[in-house]
């Protein structure tokens, strides 16, 4: 039950008498969902959740408090993808570490892979090479500025005034900046069982667990069929191969993260101004899927090569 590790209770007031679990969170079954102050707030006044408490969302005292802050279906039966249930979560590491969600992920992960990553722009130090964001409307060929990360001027220090066990601040959900190259060291952590050369960062059985079919179903248009712990499991984006990891589409950037266990390899790209209409039937954009398609058959001509010079 979330509330015994947050400190104050949460509850779908649907459903009182089923307790919200982190298993719920990372499934996106917890019935937290993103109303319309919470999505208001990310595209227009990011900056307010620096000093806004997750309590203020989910405790009935709370001044962003509503019954439409949840889903009218019983905590784990159904998917709805929720980007304030990962602040939830991100919440939960810092009540458990006593550390900012920034300042853990640094120390714990970012560090330890020797990633120049984070969720605070200013400590980037690849921070002049951030790219601009850009977003295409609908039937539109020009795209219009809509990022400030524009490569000038090193991002100021924020100031993030809520108390530790409240990460809405640090953005878990996609505040993290980094790079393809970096973020490979992450990925290949995870598809090597948890260990990124000599160091493990991740247990066996945990690596094992997220890898495994924790939901199945129909989300979000047919592009969530099966989830993880965390981690999206899809057969769509290259079809008919079974990849794990994550998509990601915010403020005209689309950005994908997969890997194949069973093979050792994996693909992430980044793209910017991309954002145009759904693929048919997957639930992906139709530039992601060509993407996809491309690096997948370049992996595949790189096996057959690699095979052959074997031979």
């Amino acid at each position: 039950d979330i509330s015994q590790l947050l400190g104050f209770e949460v509850v779908n007031p649907f459903y009182p008498g089923r307790p919200i679990t982190v298993s719920h969170l990372l499934t996106h079954t917890s019935t937290i969902v993103d109303n319309r102050t919470y999505l208001e707030m990310a595209e227009n006044d990011p900056q307010a959740f620096n000093h806004t408490d997750i309590r203020d969302f989910l405790s009935p005292d709370g001044r962003y408090y509503s019954r439409d802050n949840f889903a009218r279906f019983c905590p784990g039966e159904e998917f709805v993808y929720s980007n304030l249930a990962i602040g939830v979560l991100g919440s939960i590491v810092e009540c458990l570490s006593g550390m900012r969600y920034d300042s853990y992920c640094q120390e714990h992960i970012f560090a330890p892979l020797g990633m120049d990553a984070g969720f605070e722009p200013a400590a980037i130090r690849n921070w002049h090479n951030y790219a601009v964001l850009y977003r295409v409307p609908l039937f539109r060929k020009r795209g219009y500025l809509i990022g400030s990360d524009q490569g000038m001027d090193r991002p100021v220090r924020r100031t993030i005034t809520t108390r530790v066990g409240s990460a809405l601040g640090c953005n878990p959900a996609g505040g993290l900046r980094v790079n393809v190259v970096d973020l490979a060291k992450f990925m290949i952590m995870l598809s090597n069982g948890g260990v990124f050369g000599n160091r493990r960062l991740l247990g066996q059985i945990s690596s094992e667990i997220m890898r495994c079919v924790a939901w199945q179903g129909n989300g979000m248009n047919g592009l969530y069929k099966y989830k993880s712990l965390g981690f999206h499991i899809t057969e769509d984006l290259v079809p008919e191969v079974r990849l794990i990891g994550h998509s990601a589409e915010a403020y005209g950037m689309i950005g994908d993260a997969y890997f194949r266990p069973d093979d050792g390899w994996g693909m992430i790209f980044f793209l910017n101004g991309g954002v145009t209409r759904d693929a048919v039937d997957s639930g992906f954009y139709e530039v992601e899927m060509a993407m996809a398609d491309r690096l997948y058959a370049h992996m595949q001509k790189l096996k057959l090569e690699e095979n052959k010079s074997n031979d």
